[in-house]
């Protein structure tokens, strides 16, 4: 009786412990904003479209993320091939509410506002929706963590994050992420839309390489579920913390291609 009575209190000894350790949902994803953040970024990669039969379509893309004041600002401009060559894409975080996003298309040589209802169309044909390109802010969140989970050879925390104020449009009803437990940075995510057990889509980070000590997919993979299809956005280069020009960042940069 007094062993079993032990057990016990080593059992429960035991489970307060491993609780006491286990970072919050919040938590963690604090951490893996803080171990992703750069003040900027310039990316080369490639868009590789892929349909449910394994046709594929390549898109070479460059992109600028600049970090002024906890707000951050992104461009993204398509070098190849022919038919989206200088299409440009600029979304701006705002404090307080959603992100302001133009798009210049070069076949009407005209530049449009991303309307709130568009954020859930695909972005240049891809996987990824205007409303995946968007900053999230992890307060506009709840965040819960479920497990922990491996997913390959990292072993992961499995945290829902669930919108505040419900669903804005384009968003989703839920995310859920699996975080590495090494580096705190997440390995797949997967997005619910209302009302399904199923993700809508799924997406999965691999070649994590450190750059300027900051650890970096190399390769990012967004899967539509129901159709099959995949992005795959594989980095050529990565540079982090480098002098960027803030005028890349304004619709002038975006409809004419130069800087003032």
């Amino acid at each position: 009786m007094k062993k079993t009575l032990l057990l016990v209190v080593f059992l429960f000894a035991a489970l307060s412990l491993f609780a006491e350790q286990s970072p919050s949902g919040r938590e963690i994803m604090q951490m893996t904003e803080d171990a992703q953040h750069s003040d900027s970024s310039a990316t080369d990669m490639n868009m590789i479209l892929i349909d449910s039969n394994g046709r594929t379509s390549i898109r070479r893309l460059q992109t600028l993320i600049i970090d002024e004041d906890g707000l951050s600002r992104s461009l993204t401009v398509f070098k190849a091939p022919a038919s989206v060559e200088n299409t440009r894409f600029l979304t701006i975080e705002n404090r307080g509410r959603g992100d302001d996003q133009w798009i210049y298309l070069p076949t009407i040589r005209k530049m449009r506002r991303i309307a709130s209802g568009e954020k859930s169309g695909s972005f240049m044909g891809s996987d990824f929706s205007y409303s995946d390109m968007e900053s999230r802010d992890i307060d506009e969140y709840t965040h819960t963590l479920l497990r922990e989970e491996p997913v390959g050879n990292q072993l992961c925390w499995v945290v829902e994050s669930v919108p505040l104020h419900g669903t804005d449009p384009g968003d989703y009803s839920r995310l859920v992420s699996y975080v590495s437990r090494d580096i705190h940075v997440p390995v797949r995510v997967e997005y619910y839309e209302d009302g399904s057990s199923q993700p809508a889509k799924i997406m999965e980070s691999s070649d994590f390489r450190e750059i300027s000590g900051i650890w970096t997919p190399f390769k990012i993979t967004m899967t539509t579920v129901q159709s099959g299809h995949r992005t795959v956005m594989e980095m050529n280069q990565i540079k982090m913390n480098i002098p960027i020009n803030p005028g890349y960042f304004t619709t002038n940069f975006l409809q004419t291609g130069r800087l003032r």
